[in-house]
């Protein structure tokens, strides 16, 4: 061994666990900053082996490249993430935390016929730093940023090409199968990102048009108390037993309205639960599996809201509110044929309610359906004139029913 050799490896060696401590240190600050944002990664953590860095500096120098030139992954992180959208969020979170030296886009250099190996390349800075370093080796440490699909394809190219022994120049076809091979994980990361984008979309879509729901799931008050206490009786308790049954069940749904309000919507979804394990009448068990099925909602948990809004609706088969937010809940989640038929119900039981015929004319509407919407939002102005969504949609029903009409003239 050399005496470069020598010094080399006592430099890696004495500075091996600052090293290790630097790099936990800046994967720490940002894996915290994604898990924040509720970003799902994977982090591998990499410093360049002793034995890859001797062979990393004694690589022959080709011609017309400066034999000086250092080196810059002694360091290297790598953050693997689903979509493509996450790859520019986690560069960003990296360019808001550190000083950025360069960023290199792998896929720019490659024209619309090429596919190749994808990735960004982040370098950082760390010469505010006071560690320790090879004299060859940059003060910078590289972050690399991939989707799945994109590690995977770098992962078995290295295999198959990079650390192959066997040359593919003359093979033609083996090339051209592994192009098409990485052509179509291109198309498959392009693809879920348009499919992502289109549930974004769709959220936001819901999120406009379920504004009622959620103010009905945030709007949860005690005012509503007096119908529990209407109904709370057990003709086949004693009276003492009675007042204590009352008194906890009383007792369970205001810290559940509570927790609802705050909008604490898990700790509220067990105190629902707690209440509701106290078999209360039926007409009350309505009230709670509505009130838990709105809470599920705001969690996102559609499957769940669904399940208490049918179970309140066998509690009590006259409250057509609950039919209401199922109806809206189904919308939400494209089952636009279940959503109608639970608005109708709900107006079999109560038929002067202007805002369902308003939401059955925004759901046909989206389906195309304008004669449909057109109908149902007559319906809801002559129940309320002054109704300004309606107004609005008629006009729309009104104008897609006539460039329909003009289209097939021509």
């Amino acid at each position: 061994m050399s005496n470069k050799e020598e010094d080399l490896q006592k430099i890696y060696q004495n500075n091996f666990p600052s090293w290790e401590e630097l790099l936990n240190g800046i994967s720490s600050s940002i894996s915290n900053k994604l898990r924040a944002e509720e970003l799902k990664f994977t982090l591998r953590i990499r410093i360049k082996s002793l034995e890859s860095l001797y062979a990393k500096k004694q690589r022959p120098v080709h011609a017309g490249v400066n034999q000086n030139l250092k080196i810059k992954d002694l360091f290297g992180l790598r953050f693997i993430v689903p979509f493509l959208e996450d790859v520019e969020r986690v560069v960003e979170i990296i360019k808001e935390s550190f000083d950025v030296v360069d960023i290199e886009r792998k896929s720019e250099a490659l024209s619309y016929r090429e596919f190749a190996y994808d990735s960004v390349h982040v370098e950082i800075s760390l010469e505010k730093l006071s560690i320790e370093l090879p004299d060859f080796c940059c003060p910078l440490c590289e972050i690399q940023i991939r989707t799945l699909l994109q590690d995977a394809w770098a992962e078995i190219e290295h295999d198959l090409v990079y650390k192959s022994d066997i040359e593919f120049t003359g093979n033609k076809v083996i090339r051209k199968k592994i192009a098409a091979l990485n052509a179509n994980l291109v198309l498959s990361d392009m693809i879920f990102q348009e499919i992502r984008d289109k549930q974004k979309e769709l959220e936001i879509w819901g999120r406009e048009r379920f504004t009622e729901l959620q103010k009905r799931a945030r709007g949860i008050s005690t005012d509503s108390l007096p119908k529990y206490q209407v109904v709370i009786e057990k003709e086949d308790c004693k009276e003492n037993q009675r007042e204590e049954f009352r008194n906890n069940l009383e007792n369970s749904l205001l810290k559940a309205l509570e927790a609802h309000n705050d909008k604490k919507y898990y700790r509220a979804i067990d105190f629902y639960s707690e209440a509701l394990s106290a078999d209360p009448p039926l007409k009350v068990r309505a009230i709670i599996y509505n009130h838990r099925g709105l809470a599920f909602f705001m969690l996102n948990k559609e499957r769940h809201a669904l399940k208490d809004f049918e179970d309140s609706f066998k509690c009590d088969p006259s409250y057509y509110q609950v039919l209401n937010n199922r109806a809206l809940v189904l919308r939400r989640m494209g089952l636009t044929n279940e959503a109608l038929y639970s608005f109708d119900k709900s107006l079999e039981i109560e038929e002067k309610q202007a805002e369902v015929y308003y939401f059955k004319a925004q759901t046909h509407y989206e389906t195309q359906s304008y004669q449909s919407a057109l109908n149902d939002v007559e319906t809801a102005i002559r129940l309320r004139p002054d109704y300004q969504g309606a107004q609005k949609l008629l006009q729309q029903a009104l104008k897609k029913l006539s460039e329909l009409k003009k289209s097939n003239i021509q």
